[in-house]
């Protein structure tokens, strides 16, 4: 309509069901009239894409009858459809009045129809209201809704992913809520099938038995897959053979099959005309998917820059600050080199039931973030190696912490994180270690209290899934999880190849950083609890 807007006004809708969606609107003052222009008034009125699906005009010949005998005139019915606004269909409904505007147009008068219809008059003009015996012959229904709204407080779900293995033991749900997910899981079909085997004998071995077993539930596994050489895949019988393509899609992760790595590639759906807005950070963000941590250094920096707007307060479409969208701009720009970054696939070359090992949980905070990083080493005859297995981290809250008891946190997800992988790999005897640059978070860790409520709650945890030897001191500049919890830039990730673990750990141990503790006394003493 060519209107100039006099500005914007957030709205709160409350939709169907009790959901709240908040929305910015332009506003606009438009004058309405009725039909033969006898009356007309101004108001404010908000713009909306589309305010509800097409209505049909009135086609009732009895109540239209009844209405003409009255010297009503109901507009839709009267005037040729050519005269009409509209772009698709004349029932399309263009201005939805509120009621703090509708019961100023209200004459009072009301004339009774036939059933359970009535004729209300306007200052407007005649509507006419109530339940028509006339069947709709429309018969398209709606079998899905999908909502694409983005509220602030579902934004945890970007962290979700994040959160795998260092979420707090504590049950979130209530009892009635644990049945219905317990059905839901077994009610799920999974039909991929993702295994690792050291020679062909044991992958035709596997495929046998799996075929097998899942034959009994009437599942049929095709289209196998592997990375051996062609010239032995005949071994396995009837199995597709190798892969073709040199890299294909597993479980979420790129497989590359001819270095047997892991990558990361980002699905390039965005329109790059679109304006830089808190909406298209989360968007590209959401695009990058990584269950084990390994770019966990480049992620963390769109989440930064999501958390700098909701410091300012800028809604969801609204133009963003310049130094926020330079940014933005410079870690997209180097996205395309996310092809790069590759992790062996296998955790070690060696023989891991006939080596030793041992899991070395890193931790470490900064200002930003507080994270953790777990590496399993194996040793073999005097062949060590060392590999990333795990990955995590956490925005730092906005309400400020001071540094040591972000070093604590860290020290408390990275508890965490250990036993979900002690669990997941069945360690549950590995021997641990756990190293940390910050001195007084080892004492807090290591020593008995007593100590103020925060240090107590996060050292009863950490003392309950580690043991107080575990845990030792690292030079921060000899440790991993300083790029995870500080951010850094693609290029200079793929430099580090911080994935294989300090250079130390390939060595004996008494190579080993091994140093006595000397905290701060100031800060051991401030998280004293006085007796």
């Amino acid at each position: 309509m060519k209107l100039k807007g006099l500005g914007e006004e957030c709205v709160n809708h409350g939709l169907f069901g009790g959901i709240e969606l908040a929305e910015t609107h332009q506003r606009y003052r438009i004058n309405l009239s009725n039909v033969d222009g006898s009356y007309n008034f101004e108001l404010d009125v908000l713009d909306e894409k589309k305010i509800c699906a097409s209505l049909p005009k009135m086609n009732d010949a009895h109540c239209l009858n009844q209405l003409k005998d009255m010297g009503i005139l109901i507009s839709d019915a009267a005037i040729n459809e050519r005269s009409c606004l509209y772009e698709k269909n004349p029932g399309e409904i263009h201005l939805l009045i509120g009621a703090d505007y509708a019961g100023k147009l209200l004459t009072g008068s009301i004339k009774h129809l036939s059933g359970s219809l009535v004729a209300v008059q306007t200052l407007l003009g005649w509507t006419v209201m109530g339940k028509s015996d006339i069947i709709n012959t429309n018969k398209s229904s709606s079998l899905l809704v999908l909502s694409l709204h983005v509220n602030n407080a579902k934004i945890s779900d970007l962290w979700n992913l994040d959160s795998l293995g260092i979420k707090e033991d504590s049950a979130k749900h209530t009892k009635t809520e644990t049945p219905g997910t317990c059905f839901r899981t077994f009610q799920r079909n999974v039909d991929n099938c993702v295994a690792s085997v050291d020679s062909v004998s044991e992958l035709a071995h596997f495929r046998t038995e799996t075929q097998r077993i899942l034959k009994t539930a009437k599942f049929d596994l095709r289209g196998w897959k592997n990375n051996f050489l062609p010239e032995i895949e005949e071994t396995v019988q009837g199995s597709s053979g190798a892969v073709e393509k040199k890299e294909i899609s597993v479980l979420g992760l790129t497989w590359g099959t001819e270095e047997d790595t892991l990558l990361c590639e980002l699905i390039r759906t965005e329109n790059e005309g679109e304006p830089i807005t808190k909406r298209k950070i989360l968007s590209v963000a959401h695009q990058l998917f990584d269950p084990i941590g390994f770019t966990c250094s480049i992620t963390l920096i769109p989440k930064l820059l999501l958390q700098e707007c909701w410091k300012l307060g800028i809604s969801w479409d609204s133009k963003l600050p310049e130094d926020v969208i330079k940014k933005f701009k410079k870690w997209k720009d180097e996205l395309h080199e996310l092809k790069f970054l590759k992790i062996p696939r296998r955790l070690s070359n060696l023989d891991l039931n006939e080596s030793s090992l041992t899991l070395h949980t890193f931790c470490d905070a900064s200002k930003l973030a507080y994270a953790t990083c777990i590496f399993l080493r194996a040793e073999k005859e005097g062949k060590v190696t060392c590999q990333l297995i795990q990955a995590r981290y956490r925005i730092a809250p906005l309400k400020g912490i001071s540094i040591p008891r972000m070093e604590l946190l860290s020290c408390n997800i990275g508890a965490r994180l250990a036993n979900s992988v002690k669990k997941d790999l069945n360690l549950v005897d590995i021997e641990s270690f756990f190293w940390s640059d910050s001195m007084d978070a080892l004492h807090w860790s290591t020593k008995e209290g007593p100590w103020m409520t925060f240090v107590s709650n996060r050292v009863n945890e950490i003392r309950r899934l580690s043991e107080a030897y575990e845990w030792k001191f690292v030079p921060g500049t000899q440790n991993p999880a300083d790029l995870p919890s500080r951010g850094c830039s693609l290029k200079t990730l793929l430099k580090k190849q911080w994935y294989e673990g300090p250079p130390w750990l390939g060595d004996s141990r008494d190579k080993w950083p091994d140093f006595e503790l000397s905290p701060d006394e100031n800060i051991i003493y401030a998280e004293k609890r006085k007796l």
